[in-house]
C-alpha cells in the first residue's frame, strides 16, 4: 500500500480521498529538516501553498512518485529537481472554483443579515433586534463582475436565489453569457442597476483600482460590494471614504492590498466585513500584446510556447501549437490577444502577463531577451541561474547580498537594479554561477527591506 505524507493542512474529505489509495500521514508546519528526515518513507507528497518543497526534499524521497498540490500552481513546488527524478508534479487547479464561489454567497449573505455584526453583538451581551433585519436578498438584481470560472458559478447560485443577474466582461461571448441566463451589460450600467456586486476579475494592470471613486459614485446608496478575487481591483482608499459617508451601504473583501492587511481603515468600519483570503482563488487567463512588426505575422507558435510554460510543469499532456488552446480552454484559462503594428522602442516586442505580473520579451542581435519585468526595465537573457529579489530601495541591501553569496562561495556573474522610485520599491536580478543553497536563500531573505527573494532556473538543469 502506497504511503502518503500530507504536509498542509487539507479538508477531511480530501483526505478521506487519499485513504482509499493508501496509508495518510498527517503532519503540518514541518521545517524544512524534519521534513527532509521523514519523506523517506513516502512513495507521495501532498502539499497546500504554506510547504515550500525543495530540491533537497525532494532528493531526499527516496521512493518519491508523485507531488501533489491542492490548489492552484505548482510555485512552491521545485518541478525542475522534480523532473530530473522522474517524479510527477500535479496540482488541483479547479479545486478551488466552487469553494470561491460558495464564499461569495456567504458574503453576500452576511452583508444583506449583517450576520456577523449581529453575532458580535450578541456575544456583547446586547439583544437589539431591530439594528440588524437587513435586506432580503430575492428579487435583487447582483452585478458579477468578470464571468469566468467562479463569476459563472456565482451567477448559478444567485439564479437559485431568484436573483436577476447582470455580468460585465469585455472578452466573454454573448453565447457564454446566455448559456448562465446572464445578461451582458457595461460596467457604468453594472453598477448603476446593480444592489449587490462581486469581483471576480484577476489583477492585471487593466484591472489595477477598476473600481475607483468614480466607479463607485455611480452605485445605488443602498448597494453592497464583495471582493473575493484579489486585493488591488477594488481602490481600498476610496471604498473607505464611501462606506463612511454613506455613499455605499456596506461592503465584504476576502483578499487586501496588503495581507495581512494590518491597521487598514476599512477594518474599523461597522459595514465592513473582512475574511482572512480564505475563499479559494480564480483560474486566471493569460494576456499577450504583440507589438510592431511582429503583430504582422502567425503569432500561433509564441501562444503555443506561453501556454506550455504555464501548464507544462503540472501535466502529462503533451502540448503543442495544434491543441494548446484547446488544453487551456479545458482547463477554464482565458486567452486574450492584441496586436498594435507600431512600438516605438524595439521592431517586435511580445508582453505576457498572468496574475497581476508580466514579462516582455523580444531579440536583440538574434538572441532573446527580457526587456521588462513588471513594471522594472530589465535585459536578460533568459537562461542560466538567477537571483531575482524585491526589497526597500535603501543603501545596504545590495552590499548585503553580495557579502552573504560572498561568504558562501557563490559566484555573481552578473546585476541589474532598477526601481520604481528614489528610497521606492527596487528589483534586483543576479546571475549567478553556482547554485545557491536553500540555508543560503533563508539568511538573503532575512536581509532587512528584503520582501521576496527567489532562486530561479532557466535552460540549466546540471552544473555543466
Amino acid at each position: 500500500m502506497a504511503k502518503i505524507l500530507v504536509a498542509d493542512p487539507l479538508a477531511e474529505d480530501g483526505l478521506e480521498r487519499l485513504r482509499r489509495a493508501g496509508e495518510v500521514t498527517v503532519v503540518s508546519k514541518l521545517a524544512e529538516a524534519e521534513l527532509i528526515r521523514r519523506i523517506p518513507d513516502f512513495d507521495a507528497l501532498v502539499v497546500r501553498s504554506e510547504t515550500r518543497v525543495t530540491a533537497p526534499i525532494i532528493d531526499a524521497g527516496h521512493k518519491l512518485r508523485v507531488v501533489g498540490r491542492a490548489g492552484v500552481g505548482v510555485d512552491n513546488i521545485d518541478v525542475s529537481a522534480a523532473t530530473r527524478r522522474g517524479i510527477l508534479v500535479v496540482n488541483a487547479p479547479r479545486g478551488n472554483i466552487v469553494a470561491a464561489a460558495e464564499h461569495t454567497i456567504a458574503l453576500l449573505f452576511s452583508l444583506a443579515r449583517w450576520v456577523p455584526q449581529a453575532d458580535a453583538s450578541v456575544k456583547r451581551g446586547e439583544w437589539t433586534r431591530t439594528k440588524f433585519i437587513g435586506t432580503e436578498v430575492r428579487g435583487k438584481t447582483l452585478g458579477v463582475i468578470g464571468l469566468g470560472n467562479v463569476g459563472s458559478e456565482v451567477a448559478k447560485r444567485a439564479h437559485g436565489l431568484e436573483m436577476d443577474v447582470v455580468a460585465y466582461d469585455p472578452v466573454v461571448a454573448v453565447e457564454r453569457a446566455e448559456l448562465f441566463n446572464v445578461a451582458l451589460v457595461t460596467l457604468p450600467e453594472l453598477l448603476e442597476q446593480a444592489d449587490f456586486i462581486t469581483v471576480h476579475v484577476p489583477l492585471v494592470d487593466s484591472n489595477r483600482n477598476l473600481l475607483g471613486a468614480d466607479e463607485l459614485a455611480l452605485m445605488k446608496p443602498t448597494a453592497r460590494l464583495i471582493n473575493t478575487a484579489r486585493g488591488g481591483i477594488v481602490d481600498e482608499a476610496a471604498l473607505c471614504t464611501a462606506l463612511q459617508s454613506g455613499r455605499l451601504a456596506a461592503a465584504a473583501a476576502d483578499v487586501f492590498e496588503q495581507e495581512p492587511p494590518g491597521a487598514n481603515p476599512l477594518l474599523s468600519l461597522p459595514n465592513f466585513i473582512a475574511t482572512p483570503h480564505i475563499g479559494g482563488a480564480r483560474v486566471s487567463g493569460i494576456e499577450m500584446d504583440f507589438e510592431g512588426e511582429l503583430a504582422e505575422h502567425d503569432v500561433n507558435l509564441l501562444v503555443a510556447s506561453a501556454i506550455k510554460g504555464l501548464l507544462q510543469p503540472f501535466t502529462e499532456e503533451r502540448i503543442n501549437a495544434v491543441n494548446a488552446r484547446l488544453i487551456a480552454g479545458n482547463r477554464g484559462i482565458k486567452l486574450v490577444e492584441r496586436r498594435t503594428r507600431g512600438h516605438g522602442s524595439y521592431a517586435s516586442l511580445v508582453t505576457v502577463r498572468m496574475e497581476g505580473h508580466e514579462i516582455a520579451g523580444t531579440l536583440l542581435m538574434g538572441e532573446p531577451r527580457a526587456v521588462r519585468i513588471d513594471s522594472f526595465r530589465v535585459d536578460l537573457f533568459p537562461e542560466g541561474r538567477f537571483l531575482v529579489s524585491r526589497h526597500e530601495d535603501r543603501p545596504g541591501v545590495v552590499g548585503k547580498v553580495g557579502s552573504i553569496l560572498g561568504e558562501h562561495d557563490v559566484n555573481i556573474a552578473s546585476m541589474q537594479v532598477g526601481r520604481d522610485t528614489p528610497r521606492g520599491n527596487a528589483m534586483m536580478i543576479l546571475a549567478v554561477d553556482d547554485r545557491v543553497a536553500p540555508d543560503v536563500l533563508s539568511r538573503l531573505r532575512e536581509v532587512g527591506g528584503m520582501s521576496d527573494l527567489r532562486y530561479v532556473e532557466l535552460g540549466t538543469t546540471s552544473d555543466g
